[in-house]
């Protein structure tokens, strides 16, 4: 009897090529991904690009990008997922470092494959509560730069098994991710100081050009009055050496206000303060006490309201926005200026104002306003054009907001906005 040597079945065979021809797909997608990444200075098109990869290469349904909120590298955030109605509720949570496991990943900076997440006691269910998602498989792996754990990528919802294969490839993906994404941010980082370096050039060519301006005027007044009390001193009844003294001390003071105006503008930007409690009846008290002398020589009214309620903030810059106001309205006000303060709650802040009984402003002098050493009717307002910057830049520091509203004819109201206790 002879025996036939049967061939083995190409069942194999064929699967083996299935598999390989599978594989080099895989690799050139990762190939031409790579280029894409690396070649991307914008981290949002990173992370976009990056899911999309992650999800087609290995069949799954969804994925996320997890980095840390600050350089603390205490807090995860979601900051990309592969659909917008994910991502809608992700980006509400926070997970610390070592919670959960995609805290848990990038605490170890190692990659884990979790095939039944409700069997692992660190996957958190209000995630899935929350967006409505429910996951049953996921591939968490860290973003890696030279050692340092910049996020976490997790790919979520095979629907076969994660392999070992899976967690190669996108760890691969991961690599180069995470190169383009350190990129982007250096890129980033960059340009925000480029723009920070071109807003202090701007600010000190507007330095140059206040003190040059602002401060050539007090200091002809003080050196006119100085000069007429040495020329005829002993001609002069002694009213008018008071006179002159007195006009000299203001003209010192108007120089004093602008120097103290620029360098509080100069250090908004660096200065560390304690924001707390502010009592705002104590702060006008204050605010009453530094402009008494400014309402006295023009004659006005300042009405304030009673019982102002209390908000968040820092007394001394407030006291600083509630100086510039006043000094404003009785600039623009009416002969005499009638300056009424007052203030009305909106939620949770509350919105504090000054009204003057001007001729109100146009539309264009309102555009004009907030600007960084503008001026309005030069030759009217004999101050500077630092005060209403000042104002927005410490009511943004402080949380709150500022504006205007004014009719030609009817005066000017000018508000900010501060969170209220």
């Amino acid at each position: 009897m002879v025996m036939q040597r049967q061939s083995p079945p190409l069942f194999d065979d064929y699967t083996m090529l299935d598999k390989l021809q599978r594989r080099n797909r895989q690799l050139a997608q990762l190939n031409e991904a790579s280029r894409q990444l690396t070649a991307t200075l914008e981290s949002g098109k990173v992370m976009t690009r990056m899911l999309q990869i992650a999800t087609d290469i290995i069949g799954a349904r969804d994925a996320s990008v997890w980095t840390w909120e600050d350089d603390q590298q205490e807090l995860l955030i979601c900051r990309a997922t592969s659909n917008e109605g994910l991502f809608a509720a992700l980006r509400q949570l926070r997970m610390r470092r070592g919670e959960g496991i995609v805290g848990a990943v990038a605490k170890s900076g190692t990659s884990e494959i979790v095939p039944n997440v409700h069997a692992d006691s660190r996957f958190s269910i209000s995630a899935d509560q929350q967006t409505g998602l429910k996951t049953k498989n996921l591939l968490s792996v860290p973003l890696l730069v030279r050692g340092n754990v910049l996020g976490v990528l997790q790919v979520l919802n095979k629907p076969t098994p994660f392999e070992h294969e899976d967690m190669t490839l996108i760890e691969t993906l991961a690599a180069s991710a995470a190169i383009a994404l350190d990129n982007a941010r250096l890129v980033e980082a960059l340009q925000q100081q480029k723009q920070e370096l071109e807003t202090r050039n701007a600010e000190l060519d507007a330095f140059a050009r206040t003190v040059a301006h602002d401060l050539k005027t007090p200091l002809n007044w003080i050196n006119g009055y100085m000069e007429l009390l040495v020329k005829d001193w002993h001609s002069l009844p002694d009213y008018e050496r008071i006179d002159y003294a007195k006009a000299g001390q203001h003209g010192a003071q108007m120089m004093s206000n602008i120097v103290d105006e620029l360098l509080l503008l100069a250090s908004l930007r660096e200065s560390e303060i304690a924001i707390g409690r502010v009592n705002m009846d104590a702060v006008l008290e204050n605010v009453r006490g530094r402009v008494n002398p400014l309402l006295e020589q023009h004659n006005a009214t300042l009405t304030v309201a009673e019982q102002m309620p209390d908000v968040q903030g820092y007394s001394p810059w407030i006291e600083g926005v509630w100086v510039n106001y006043i000094t404003n309205a009785l600039k623009y006000g009416g002969v005499p200026p009638r300056i009424r303060v007052g203030y009305a709650a909106q939620g949770s802040r509350v919105k504090f104002y000054v009204q003057d009984n001007g001729m109100g402003l146009t539309l264009s002098q309102q555009e004009k306003l907030f600007i960084p050493f503008s001026r309005l009717e030069e030759e009217r307002a004999q101050g500077h054009g630092l005060g209403l910057s000042i104002v927005q830049r410490i009511v943004q520091r402080l949380g709150g907001t500022v504006g205007l509203e004014s009719v030609l004819g009817n005066g000017s109201c000018f508000y900010f906005t501060l969170p209220s206790v």
